[in-house]
């Protein structure tokens, strides 16, 4: 994707939370009752600057769990160790000054950078359960819609970039048009959002930080 660094283009990356499976109750460990798929859109000449500045905070903050990271995985490099956010906010964590001031830091930097932060969340129904490709597909083209608004204000072109497991089969959807790939060993769905044309809007929230 670096080619597209230089052009008036947005990025729009999605990822997801939770599980779109049916859930019991009470919960068992590792279910939730709630599927979230989230985005960031990012103009491609912020880039390189968030891209830096989120490696040099996570290096000020997380040194130690970066070099625990490569030292378990000898094939990646100390920039692929993630931050999960769900460690950054659960309750046992409240008191942890470093997850706190961290957690500040990006939403400021985000707020310098013009970052647009997505969202689509479903509460799931156990007693009647939503198929898990179809909640995904559906959230995803809620997103996309919410997307190609925030492109045709910007008057700019728009990439998605889907990050995760559940990656849809297939979207019907004229304004997106798909291609599959894989980026290291993880799926990367790639797609194309328009700048034109008008949509009715769907319950989801569009924020700024």
């Amino acid at each position: 994707m670096s080619f597209l660094l230089g052009f008036g283009v947005i990025f729009f990356y999605v990822d997801e939370g939770g599980d779109p499976h049916p859930h019991r109750e009470p919960l068992l460990q590792g279910g939730t009752p709630l599927f979230c798929l989230s985005a960031v859109a990012v103009h491609a000449s912020q880039w390189r600057e968030l891209d830096r500045a989120l490696f040099q905070l996570k290096r000020a903050y997380f040194s130690r769990e970066m070099q625990g990271f490569t030292a378990r995985n000898p094939d990646m490099r100390p920039e692929h160790y993630e931050v999960k956010g769900r460690q950054l906010v659960k309750p046992s964590h409240a008191g942890s000054r470093r997850n706190r001031v961290f957690t500040f830091k990006i939403l400021d930097l985000a707020q310098q950078l013009d970052v647009r932060l997505f969202a689509a969340v479903w509460q799931k129904n156990p007693a009647n359960p939503v198929d898990a490709m179809s909640m995904y597909t559906q959230g995803l083209q809620v997103l996309a819609e919410r997307f190609h608004h925030h492109c045709a204000q910007a008057g700019e072109l728009g990439v998605i970039l889907l990050l995760g497991t559940s990656s849809p089969r297939r979207i019907s959807s004229p304004q997106i048009r798909q291609a599959r790939g894989r980026r290291r060993r993880r799926r990367t769905t790639t797609a194309t959002a328009s700048s034109s044309g008008n949509g009715s809007s769907r319950s989801s929230s569009c924020g700024r930080t």
